[in-house]
């Protein structure tokens, strides 16, 4: 209860609501606000890119954007992380003083921003402002939003000389080129790091008609018998044929086990590479996980991963089969394999 001076009650009085109306948010903001929570989610808590990203069961920052805003998005994550060791640099070499401690959104927007200013064809301007925005939305970072558009700006203006400086580290974490060093020589494991930078071609392995297909969606055929596709904008959900399961993912390297097996094994059996056990209904293992073939006396390691479960299967095997010739039964298994330390000339440990 709350009194007057003179001991009386205060008469209650109601608040009225507010007719202002917030303003609405600067065209772009919502992207880079979804960017930078992603960049969060795989860089702090460890999480798979492509889950994020999914159209479906996606980041929901991300599920809420439009076609095109969804586009600039992976564009901005694909780059942010490619480069991430040299932003990195690129932000401590600006700063007087290093971040605080516990200050993870606040890099991630100064990567973000980093990024854009950086790398991708977005005006300097544009970058800093929806950038200082972003920070003041945020109130952990609110306070540092004059440090965000101190050091965007700056990076704005000394584009080349950073880029030149930060030329010289690796794009890759300390510990994975520690070893690359290892397994293949310095100059050499700088020469992957710096191949990683390159988009990855997206190859596509057709059930049939791989002139056909190669035709619709602007693509060349490859020597395998794949499709390789030209550069187009939107995902691959989008891509004509995905919804009908007419072709899936899978670059040359994909039929180089049933290479392997052709030329390794004697006899010819039939028998699809992504065939596996069901146990209590589950969803077809071979959409989200490695898998082993092993032939009896011998063994060899392929996979088949799609992370998308409403494919169509196409039956057990998923239309993919492959000729293997072996002498024995297979078994499909879960298997790890170590990218890092394989070589053509050594299996992997």
């Amino acid at each position: 209860m709350v009194l007057n001076s003179d001991g009386t009650k205060k008469p209650f009085r109601k608040h009225k609501p507010s007719t202002e109306r917030s303003a609405p948010d600067k065209p772009g903001l919502q992207a880079r606000a979804a960017a930078a929570k992603i960049l969060a989610a795989v860089v702090d808590r460890k999480l798979p890119l492509d889950g994020a990203l999914d159209h479906e069961h996606g980041n929901p920052a991300y599920r809420a954007l439009g076609e095109s805003d969804r586009a600039l998005v992976r564009a901005i994550l694909n780059t942010t992380l490619r480069h991430l060791p040299r932003i990195d640099a690129a932000i401590t070499g600006l700063l007087e003083s290093p971040l605080p401690e516990g200050a993870r959104a606040l890099h991630h927007v100064l990567a973000i921003g980093a990024s854009q200013i950086l790398y991708l064809d977005v005006p300097d301007h544009s970058a800093v402002d929806l950038a200082v925005e972003q920070a003041n939305q945020d109130p952990r970072n609110r306070r540092f939003a004059k440090l965000v558009n101190a050091i965007l700006r700056r990076l704005g203006r000394e584009k080349e000389q950073v880029l030149d400086e930060i030329g010289k580290v690796a794009p890759m974490p300390a510990w994975f080129i520690a070893g690359l060093e290892r397994a293949y020589g310095r100059d050499a494991a700088l020469a992957i790091s710096e191949s990683q930078l390159e988009p990855a071609a997206i190859d596509l392995t057709v059930k049939s008609d791989p002139e056909g297909w190669a035709k619709r969606l602007n693509g060349v055929v490859l020597p395998t018998g794949g499709v390789r596709l030209a550069a187009f904008d939107g995902g691959i959900p989008s891509v004509e044929g995905f919804d009908e399961g007419a072709w899936w993912v899978r670059g040359c390297g994909g039929k180089h086990p049933g290479e392997a097996f052709r030329r390794s094994l004697g006899q010819t059996h039939r028998r699809s590479l992504c065939r596996a056990r069901r146990q209590d209904g589950a969803a077809h293992p071979c959409r989200r996980r490695s898998h082993r073939t092993r032939p009896v006396g011998k063994s060899a390691k392929t996979a088949a991963v799609e992370s998308r479960p409403a494919r169509p299967q196409g039956g057990d095997d998923c239309g993919r089969s492959d000729d293997i010739r072996a002498g024995g039964a297979f078994r499909c298994d879960s298997a790890r394999c170590s990218l890092l330390f394989y070589r053509h000339d050594t299996p992997a440990p």
